[in-house]
Formats: C-alpha cells, structure tokens, sequence
C-alpha cells in the first residue's frame, strides 16, 4: 500500500523525483569511484602485519648542492655492517638487480628485474607460504624465494618448490633452487616484489654486482637507534613503510610514489559533491512535503503513530538511495572506456579488493540520506489533522536560504579552486625548499645537427632557457649500453666533452678529457681498467656509475668522438614547469610536422609524472560532475523558488506582467541569494587557496580572474533555467495558485 501511494505520488511530482535520482545516481557513481581508488591508494604497504613497526632507512645529505636529491635510501655497507653489529638480526639489506637474464627448464627471459635480500627479510616482511619452506631459503644461500605471479610466468604453475633457475647477465651463471613459493603482495606495494634470492657477496660478485650500497629495511628501528652513526655531512633515520608511498622520491630507489596531496584534494571534491547531494536531496524533500498533507491528515485520522510515518519515510528514502545506487553503477558500466582511459585506477580489481569496506561506506551514505530529511518531516509529523489540513501552509523559508547560499557558494568554491590546483600541478608539485632537482630526459639525435651546432646550442639554453640545465650527446645511454667487442669483453660508448659533468663523473685516477688528447685517448670504469691496463692509452679511472641504475658492473670504455657516432641527446632539466619544458622540446625537435619523443631516464620518474597528469584529468573530472550537480542543484532551487512565489507570480501575470518581468523576479531572487554567497564564500576559498599554495616552493597566484569563471557558468544557468521556468508559468494557467 505504501509503496502504491509513493509511486502515485512519484508520478504527479516526476520533475522533483528525476532530480533526485539523477543527483544521488551522480554522487554514489563518483562515490564509488574515488572510495576504491582512495583505499587502494592510502592502504600502500600496509598488508604487512606489522607494518607500523617495519621501517626503510634514509640517508639525508645536510650539504646543499645544486641539482642533486639530499635524500637517499641507498645505505653504504659501513652503515649497515654497523647498525647489524649492535643490533644483529633487525636488518636486512634489498637490492634490485636489473637487466637479468632468466632461464628455467621452459624458457628463457631477458631483461628481467629480480631482488636480492639477506635471510632475514622472512622476519620482517610478511609472507604468505603456499609451496615449501622459509626456513630453507634460511638454510641455502643458494636458494630464493619466488612469488606466485613469477611462478606462473617462469614455469605455468605455482607448485615449483626446488625447481631450478638459472640467473646470467653477461659473464658467469647464478645456479639457484627454489625454496619456497609465496603469495604474491598486492599490487599496492611500493615495489613488485617478485622474488627474494638469498643474499651472499658471492652471488652478487658472480652476477656483476657489488655491495657497496643497497636499501635496509628494519622492525622497530626508528631514529633514535641509529643517532649515534650521524655524522656533520649526513645523517640517517627510519622511514616507516607504510609512508614510502606518499614520502618524497630518494635517490637510488625504484618504487612506485603517489602524491597525498592530490589524493586529499580528490577526496575533499567528492565530499563536496556528496554535499552537494545531499542538501538537493534535502531541498526536493522540503519541496515536496506540503504536497503530502492530505496523505499524512488521512494517515494520522487512521491511527498511525508517529514512529510508524517516521519509518515510512525513512523507508523511501532508502528506497530512493538503493534505485540511485543500481543507476550510479549502470553509470560507471556506461562510461567504463572513459575510466579506463585515465587509466589512474583498475576499478573491478579494486572493487574485489575493497568489497566490505566500500559497502560499509555505502550503508552509512545511505543512512546518512534516510535520515537527512527527518527535521522538516518531524515537523509534518508532529503536526495534528486539523492543522495539515488548514489553508496555512507548512514552510521552511529560512531553511531553504541557507541551502541555496550554501549550494551556490560551494559550486563557486570548486570551480575556482579547480582552476588553480590545476594550474599549480601543471607548474610545479615541489614541497620543500632545495628540492628542485633535476631529471634526464633524451631525445634522438638530430640528423642534420652538427657539433658545433651542439655546442652553440648548449651555451644558448644556458642563457635563454632557465628550466634547462645542460645539453649533452652520446652513442648509447648510460643506463643502456649494450655494443660490446668480443675479443676483449669492454662496452664502449662514444661521448662529447660535457659527460663527466654531466653525469657528475668521481674521478679515481688520472682526469676527464683535455683539449688536445687524441681520439685515441680513453676514460675507463674500475672493471675496464682491469681487463686494459698497459694495453691502451687511458686517460682516467671514474667509479662505476652503473649502481645508480641498479645494473650489473659492465666494463665500460668511454671514447669522445664526433658527432657521427651520436645517436642520443641528453638534457637535464628543472622539475618546476616541467610539462612546459617538455613541450618545448617536442616542438623543437620536431621533424616533418610530428613532436619529439622525449622520454626520461629514470622511467619510474615519467611515470610518476604520467600518474600526476592522469590523476589532474580524474579531478577535473570530478569537478566537472560538481558542476553538473551544482547545475541540478540551481534546477531544484529554482523550482523551489517558483513555487514559493507561486501567488506572487500569479498575481503579477492577471495585473499583465510580461514574460522579462517573471524572469526578472527568478533572476533577482537569485541574484540576491548569489551576492550573499559570494560575500560569505568568497574570503573563505581566498583563505583556503592562499595556505594550500603555500605549502608549495614554487607556487602560482590566484589570480582575480578565476572567480569571474565560477561566476559566469553560475550565472549562466541561473539565467537558462529562469527563463525556462518563466516560460513554463507563461503557458501555465495561475489561477488555481491564487485558491490555494
């Protein structure tokens, strides 16, 4: 019976209930959305059981030099040996191991990233054991750890324990067995900790590695263990790891990064959205109450208590939430491609993942709508018979001016606030004073470039182009170098004059290139040096810089050389404006109409930056569903208002008021509440803004612009829906208002 009468209900009043649906349908989709995401996101590492007390230790330089990151998670060996001889058995040390070469009894994999850790990382990190045994991966320092992921990759199946792999990069073969298979970490680890192989120096010798440095994780290690080792130049401390995500990028590392402080704007525009919502919803129900009072006079002459018409309203409510739900679903299933295109989020995985707590957070978004309106219907349901059906109307005039001033103040706070966080990401995400590193990126060689062109270039940019920092070209990058003579086993690489300060070459021996060394001359790396010794003219000895890409120790000779023998341009450039850099240089080098590919060295640092553009598009995203939902918001207040100036309007039409005279009194009621909005709100978003600029370095302005945005698309709807509620009254017959 309830449910006939609501539908009865819902069909004489279709505009108010279509607006309702379409603005819960709206929020619970970007509900949904940014709650999976935002768990999968705050809930980095945090899969461990005791992730509280797991900590990675950082090394801070307290030297400032131009360029470089003062921090590092690279621990020299001295530290850990002793750190591990007060405390033995709290630390382990992890170091990636790049550019492997697999083989097991399938197949053969090239390029392949692995880890290497001592034993007692099992202590440490939590591991899930489905084949075998820990302790023989203890026991064996021939022996590895293989997550489930890699099984499935190397051998088909999961069930691999004592299986054999063979490790190789370019000398000798690494033999090991597999002791045990775990379950692979969620995705949301800073690192994809595939495998784990027992760490011995002669492992890493046998691969081409060294020990020199390598990451320390600890339990329960925190700073004021490790005080007592900080010098004047350095000092270190413990980085629980549960904050590596959203902490600050290291030298050294290959993690994964996200950014809290666009995660916290993400979250705070979907509030508003639910805000947003939230008061239409409370609006529409407000407006449609005083229809209704026949229905609750009846109700209450039958003996309903006042429990009972509370329950039969907040059952609609939910009834209205639960249609809304299944639609803001269809939503995300119709623009599924859209979402994906962002690629910031596997929302199905996610979903799966976070099942029982994107539930409980719809269950209380819920609730929280059911119980919404429950202070103008207690009012209708305290009321008695006679006074529901009394010609005195039942209104809440004070309560419906503040939800428009509130509705219109928040639509224009997003807007502005969109523009500016937008155009402050676009510039720069730098936090922290001396942070302004530099990054490599590398373009092909230009065809038609000489070296005299490069250099005239170089001194050029110095000049001109501030965000630029140097120019530099080789034959092979450093971080893939792969021509290698076989008679003697040495990589070479052909460089030009500005190498060594370019990739801040150490020096062990002799010097860089002078002026007038032949074409002869080389500068050689420690490993190259033992193999060339007395066999060539080598000008210097420089200290392998391959550990600065986790790749094994190559023997490198570096010969300087014309332009000929160039295939790669090296640019080191600001982080700050960044993607204006970067479209400069596209443009630069562009040939035949089509833009550069200009791509980074240290690929974790493009995609983080990959992340961060495609992290703005989801919030601009969201802002542009605020600006939807502020559009059906005015709709719904606009309704409101011509029903609240019903007889005004009425009595206004039968005097000959023309149709610009009925806009004219939508429009300045609007106007009025609009003013008063921007007063309120105005100061409060100039506020805001101003403290989250400042938390930047580089910081852009809010300009006096960005409200006229804001202000504009508000007005602009204000005025369409004016003119269509005028329009719809002109048609309409008044004079039944005037009996009521």
């Amino acid at each position: 019976m309830q449910m006939r009468l609501l539908l009865r209900f819902i069909s004489k009043n279709p505009e108010i209930y279509f607006l309702k649906i379409l603005t819960l349908s709206i929020a619970m989709a970007a509900l949904i959305l940014v709650s999976v995401f935002s768990l999968n996101e705050f809930g980095y590492d945090r899969f461990h059981k005791n992730y509280d007390q797991i900590f990675r230790l950082i090394e801070k330089s307290e030297t400032e030099t131009f360029g470089r990151n003062k921090y590092s998670c690279q621990i020299p060996e001295h530290i850990y040996s002793q750190l591990n001889a007060d405390r033995p058995g709290v630390f382990a040390r992890i170091k990636v191991l790049n550019e492997l070469r697999v083989l097991t009894s399938n197949s053969a994999y090239h390029n392949q990233q692995l880890h290497i850790a001592d034993p007692e990382i099992t202590d440490i990190f939590t591991f899930t054991i489905l084949h075998g045994a820990l302790e023989d991966f203890k026991e064996n320092q021939l022996s590895m750890l293989i997550s489930t992921n890699l099984a499935e990759q190397y051998f088909g199946k999961t069930d691999v324990d004592g299986k054999e792999i063979s490790l190789f990069t370019f000398d000798d073969t690494l033999k090991l067995t597999v002791s045990a298979v775990y379950e692979a970490f969620p995705s949301n680890s800073h690192q994809n900790f595939g495998s784990f192989i027992y760490l011995n120096p002669k492992s890493l010798k046998t691969l081409g590695f060294n020990l020199a440095a390598s990451e320390v994780y600890s339990l329960k290690a925190d700073g004021a263990n490790i005080g007592a080792i900080n010098s004047k130049d350095k000092t270190y401390s413990g980085q629980p790891i549960s904050e590596i995500y959203f902490g600050p990028r290291m030298d050294g590392e290959d993690v994964l990064h996200g950014d809290i402080y666009s995660m916290i704007i993400l979250v705070s525009i979907t509030a508003f959205i639910l805000f947003l919502a939230l008061t239409s919803f409370i609006n529409l129900t407000s407006l449609a109450l005083p229809h209704r009072v026949k229905e609750l006079a009846i109700k209450k002459l039958a003996g309903h208590t006042r429990l009972r018409l509370l329950m039969s309203f907040i059952g609609e409510s939910l009834f209205i939430s639960v249609i809304s739900l299944v639609i803001g679903m269809g939503i995300l299933w119709l623009c599924w491609e859209n979402i994906e295109a962002i690629e910031v989020i596997n929302l199905p995985h996610l979903i799966v993942g976070q099942i029982t707590t994107l539930i409980l957070i719809l269950i209380i978004f819920s609730l929280m709508l059911a119980l919404s309106p429950l202070l103008m219907v207690g009012k209708f349901i305290r009321a008695n018979a006679i006074r529901l059906l009394s010609s005195e109307a039942i209104t809440f005039p004070r309560f419906k001016k503040v939800i428009i001033i509130a509705q219109l103040g928040i639509s224009i706070f997003l807007i502005v606030s969109a523009i500016v966080i937008n155009r402050q990401v676009t510039y720069s995400l730098v936090k922290e004073p001396g942070r302004n590193n530099y990054q490599v990126v590398y373009v092909n060689y230009p065809d038609n470039m000489t070296y005299e062109q490069l250099t005239a270039l170089r001194a050029g940019w110095k000049k001109s182009r501030p965000n630029i920092v140097n120019v530099m070209a080789v034959s092979q990058l450093p971080n893939q170098i792969s021509s290698r003579d076989l008679s003697t086993g040495i990589y070479s690489i052909s460089v030009d004059s500005e190498f060594n300060n370019f990739f801040d070459l150490e020096m062990i021996e002799g010097g860089w290139f002078g002026p007038n060394d032949g074409d002869s001359m080389l500068v050689v790396n420690e490993s190259a040096f033992a193999k060339l010794a007395g066999t060539a003219p080598i000008r210097g000895v420089y200290k392998d810089i391959s550990g600065k890409f986790n790749l094994p120790e190559k023997p490198i000779q570096i010969v300087r050389e014309g332009h000929v023998k160039y295939n790669f341009l090296c640019i080191s450039i600001l982080e700050v404006d960044i993607l204006k850099t970067l479209a400069f240089l596209e443009r630069y080098f562009e040939s035949n109409g089509q833009k550069a590919e200009v791509r980074f060295m240290d690929k974790k640092f493009g995609s983080w930056l990959d992340y961060q553009i495609k992290l703005n598009a989801f919030t601009n995203l969201l802002t542009i569903i605020a600006g939807l939902l502020s559009c059906c918001a005015i709709y719904g207040l606009s309704i409101s208002v011509v029903r609240d100036k019903l007889k005004q309007i009425a009595i206004r039409k039968i005097c000959g008021a023309d149709l610009i005279h009925i806009i004219y009194l939508l429009v300045k009621e609007f106007a009025t509440n609009l003013f008063i909005a921007v007063l309120i709100f105005a100061p409060i978003t100039y506020i805001i803004l101003k403290e989250l600029l400042r938390a930047f370095v580089y910081s852009t302005q809010v300009n006096w612009l960005d409200p006229m945005y804001p202000l504009a698309y508000c007005g602009m709807v204000i005025a369409v829906l004016c003119t269509w509620q005028a329009l719809t009254l002109n048609r309409a017959d008044l004079s039944g208002a005037l009996k009521e």
